[in-house]
């Protein structure tokens, strides 16, 4: 398995709670597949670079996570018609290990 960064950004006219159900199915989603939530940082509210779809903020959240490769497809193309999601990311990431 490899580890992932998922960078999500949620409209910011969505309700908190369905903000937060958008990210509890995505770590669902991911677990469902064979993968492992590492962490979830939620952001905040922060001003976007380019207006997208009309709104000038967007709520960030970061999700890192380890999954097979082959579970990204799904996961990429479930947040592509999730209507609250403005944009996402899913980069792998490099850095090494902690050592614990």
């Amino acid at each position: 398995m490899r580890r992932y960064e998922l960078m999500l950004v949620v409209r910011p006219d969505v309700p908190d709670d369905r903000s937060q159900a958008v990210i509890d199915r995505v770590t669902r989603q991911i677990t469902a597949d064979g993968g492992q939530i590492i962490k979830v940082a939620p952001w905040g509210r922060r001003r976007l670079a380019y207006p997208i779809d009309r709104f000038r903020e967007g709520s960030y959240h970061i999700i890192l996570f380890m999954a097979p490769p082959t579970g990204l497809v799904e996961l990429e193309h479930s947040l592509l018609i999730t209507e609250e999601v403005l944009r996402h990311l899913v980069t792998r990431d490099e850095r090494p290990l902690k050592a614990t």
